[in-house]
């Protein structure tokens, strides 16, 4: 199976309807006379197994031969970077938005965007983490995708807040595969950090 002919077809399923996440912020825009403005090109780069994201301003760090994949970034406007293996089995994803509420309402209104994509949606497990010297919550779920014959998918999320935005940082694979990546994944995340404190 093609696991990324499926998370292809996944964001293109998502990016059919409205982030709710993101209609919340748009509609608070709207309600101030701003109109929502169009994803910017994001400035990226992959230098041996540092990534660097200028645009929004980190770095992160990832295993040796793993490539941009600017192709299922572009299947969102949501999505910040978007990095896989150099078999296509392991997807990582970096999602910053604008946020002015709390850690724990962003969790529900990211679960409901979760529910909404995957078909036989549940939540694994949920705890605290340490990312970039932030306190948030590290996720696990697992899913159907519709829109890839059902596979079964597996995700481990990590949302972190920063002044006036969340970031989540997403690693996603077949479920099968889920549990030898998560160590992977674990390393990744534990090397995100900010760039500028602006961010902070």
């Amino acid at each position: 199976m093609c696991i990324y002919c499926s998370y292809r077809s996944l964001l293109r399923s998502a990016a059919s309807g409205r982030n709710p996440i993101k209609r919340r912020h748009e509609d608070n825009r709207q309600a101030d006379g701003d109109e929502p403005k169009a994803k910017a090109p994001i400035e990226e780069s992959l230098n041996g197994t540092t990534y660097t994201n200028a645009t929004e301003k980190f770095h992160v760090n990832v295993p040796k031969g793993w490539l941009l994949a600017p192709e299922l970034a572009r299947q969102s406007a949501d999505i910040a970077a978007a990095l896989k293996s150099p078999d296509e089995i392991y997807f990582f994803f970096v999602t910053p938005e604008k946020y002015l509420g709390t850690l724990g309402t962003y969790k529900v209104l990211a679960e409901t965007q979760y529910q909404s994509k995957f078909k036989d949606y549940e939540k694994m497990s949920e705890s605290q983490i340490q990312v970039d010297g932030k306190t948030g919550i590290r996720m696990i779920w697992r899913g159907k995708n519709a829109a890839a014959n059902n596979a079964s998918m597996k995700s481990l999320v990590y949302i972190v807040p920063y002044e006036n935005r969340m970031v989540r940082l997403t690693f996603l694979t077949l479920e099968q595969l889920f549990d030898d990546g998560v160590p992977i994944f674990e390393k990744i995340a534990s090397s995100y950090q900010t760039t500028s404190r602006q961010t902070k």
